[in-house]
């Protein structure tokens, strides 16, 4: 099996005049290790698909898999597999290159949509978790109190500081402290909060954190702005007080959910719908409109010109199995047949405000890049012993 270089065409549509959505196209196109390809071996199904495999990487994968399945029926069976040929081709046969595309759906500053087609779920699922896990952004990590009055302790206190969603818009010029080569690399954004209820009762809110005169642009989100209430931390009564200091580092949401720059990150399986109209036909009118109606989303229309169903809007179903359930009701179990396309996936990304949507999409295909030449230079290294 010869290496590929897995390449991703995107193609961008319903976003108007706004020119977010070709610029990420056009970034998209411009990243040369998308390594979008689809694989469902077992110890490489997320990142086998790497950019210009080398053959004889390939192989060296190949003979490990063997030597691995050789090994594991031994231990199991005490005997010598028969099937370690058979193995290999497996092995060998199970990932093709394939022609993965995005089309770009929606697109603002809070939401993405996209369509990404022509990969493998597992593909899909590592894309989920590298938005929702690796993509990193601002928070709130330490907090010194000096003084606690209020009704809450010092930790319910510091827990909600470091949910507060910061604008992360300078999280590339930063290291986390497991990138940080000395302590000094570490950067530190401080916030403190000094404030003193003198009325019946105060609102303190994110709006009253202040912000580090060295990161001007690491705020909460929708700080000070007119019209918009900032995120409360606590209600004080007169005579309480909070005075405290904290600062803020760059972090992954898999270190602490407060650094997941999403609100939401979900893909669906776009659903395959075939519809007999021979046996539609045979149902009244009546029970075609109860068919359609038993699909809570309204994904199918009864025509009553051509007697039988249609889907309205296939993106609605819900695999809730209820209009299946309504067929086989009316004896026409067969009419319908609806499965989950397995190379469709319609993303979701919904962005907590730290990391504009775009830029949290770019930053996880990056992120998956880096682990594909991770993967890549660890064959290389393992070639160099081998041969």
């Amino acid at each position: 099996m010869h290496g590929w270089v897995v390449g991703a065409t995107v193609v961008v549509g319903g976003v108007g005049d706004d020119v977010r959505g070709p610029r990420l196209a056009n970034r998209l196109l411009g990243t040369p290790h998308l390594g979008l390809g689809a694989s469902r071996s077992v110890f490489l199904s997320l990142f086998i698909s790497t950019s210009s495999l080398h053959p004889r990487a390939w192989a060296s994968i190949t003979r490990t898999a063997t030597a691995t399945h050789e090994a594991c029926h031994q231990a199991t069976t005490g005997r010598n597999t028969p099937s370690a040929t058979n193995f290999e081709f497996r092995i060998s046969n199970m990932a093709s290159p394939s022609n993965p595309s995005v089309t770009i759906r929606k697109l603002d500053p809070l939401y993405c949509e996209f369509l990404l087609e022509g990969t493998d779920v597992s593909i899909a699922n590592a894309l989920r978790r590298v938005i929702i896990a690796e993509v990193p952004s601002v928070a709130i990590e330490l907090v010194e109190i000096e003084s606690n009055t209020t009704v809450l302790n010092d930790e319910f206190l510091a827990h909600r500081l470091g949910l507060i969603p910061l604008v992360s818009t300078d999280v590339h010029n930063m290291k986390t402290i497991y990138e940080a080569g000395e302590d000094e690399d570490v950067q530190d954004i401080n916030f403190s909060l000094n404030v003193y209820c003198r009325d019946d009762d105060t609102a303190v809110t994110s709006d009253d954190l202040q912000t580090d005169p060295m990161w001007p642009r690491c705020v909460p989100i929708d700080y000070q702005q007119r019209n918009k209430k900032g995120i409360l931390i606590v209600k004080m009564r007169k005579g309480q007080e909070l005075k405290l200091r904290a600062i803020a580092r760059k972090g992954i949401g898999k270190d602490h959910a407060k650094w997941s720059p999403v609100a939401t990150a979900v893909f669906q399986h776009l659903p395959d719908i075939r519809i007999d109209d021979a046996m539609m036909a045979s149902l009244t009118d009546e029970q075609r409109e109860a068919l359609c109606d038993a699909d809570p989303k309204g994904t199918f229309r009864h025509n009553r010109t051509k007697q039988t169903i249609e889907v309205e809007n296939a993106e609605l179903y819900q695999y809730d199995g209820e209009v299946l359930a309504k067929a086989e009701e009316f004896g026409v179990s067969g009419a319908l047949d609806i499965v989950q396309r397995e190379d469709q996936f319609l993303f979701r990304i919904e962005s907590t405000g730290a990391r504009p949507a775009e830029d949290i999409v770019m930053s996880a295909f990056e992120v998956l890049q880096n682990k594909l030449v991770t993967l890549e230079n660890g064959l290389e290294m393992l070639l160099a012993r081998d041969y």
